[in-house]
C-alpha cells in the first residue's frame, strides 16, 4: 500500500483527512492547469474596460465630446456613454482597440470651430480652464465659456454633447419660467 498524504492512497480507496487534502491539492492544480492551457489557446473575447474608460475621460477632459469619441472609433456613441458612466464593466477587443487608438490631437484638429480666441478674458479661472479645453459661445448671453460640466449642461442630442446655451442662461431661462408659472397660478385661484 503507498503512503498516506499521497493522492495515490486517495485513488487505493483511503479517505483520511491527510489523503483527502492532498487529493483536493491536485484537483486544484489540474483545474489551474487546465484553465491555463484553455486560455492560452484561445484568449478571451472580453477585456475589461478599465483602461478603456481612462482613455475616454483623458479625451473628455481635453475638450473631446462622447459622440466625436464614438465618430473616431467607428463605434455606437451609447458605447462610450455607458463606458464614460461606469456601466459598462468589459468591452471586447475590437472595440477596446478602437477606442485606445483615438488620438485627442486627431478630433480636437478636426473641429476647429469648437475653439475660439480666449486672449481677451480676465477671469483667472476661465483661463486656466480655457487652456484645457475648447471654448464654446453661448447664443444668448454671447459669453464664450470653456466646453466642460462647469459651464455647460449635458445634453446627448447636441453634436458636442452640451446644451445651446450656458448653464447661467439656464438657470435664468428656469427662474423666468417660474416667475411665469406662478404668475398664472396666482391669476387663476
Amino acid at each position: 500500500m503507498t503512503a498516506h498524504g499521497t493522492v495515490y492512497a486517495y485513488r487505493s480507496g483511503c479517505r483520511c483527512d491527510a489523503c483527502t487534502a492532498a487529493n483536493r491539492e491536485y484537483k486544484r492544480g489540474y483545474t489551474r492547469r487546465v484553465v491555463q492551457a484553455a486560455f492560452d489557446a484561445h484568449p478571451p473575447l472580453m477585456v475589461e474596460a478599465e483602461e478603456a474608460r481612462d482613455h475616454v475621460l483623458f479625451l473628455r477632459s481635453r475638450g473631446v465630446s462622447a459622440r466625436m469619441v464614438a465618430a473616431e472609433a467607428g463605434i455606437d456613441v451609447n458605447t462610450v456613454w455607458r463606458l464614460t458612466c461606469g456601466t459598462t464593466k468589459r468591452l471586447q477587443w475590437d472595440t477596446y482597440d478602437r477606442i485606445m487608438g483615438v488620438a485627442a490631437p486627431d478630433i480636437v484638429d478636426a473641429a476647429p470651430e469648437h475653439r475660439l480666441d480666449c486672449s481677451h478674458f480676465d477671469a483667472d479661472a476661465v483661463e486656466v480652464a480655457a487652456l484645457t479645453w475648447p471654448l464654446k459661445r453661448c447664443p444668448v448671453c454671447g459669453e464664450s465659456w470653456p466646453a466642460n460640466g462647469d459651464y455647460w449642461s449635458r445634453d446627448k442630442h447636441e453634436a458636442d454633447g452640451l446644451k445651446r446655451r450656458c448653464k447661467r442662461c439656464d438657470v435664468e431661462a428656469g427662474r423666468e419660467y417660474y416667475r411665469r408659472v406662478r404668475v398664472v397660478k396666482r391669476a387663476r385661484t
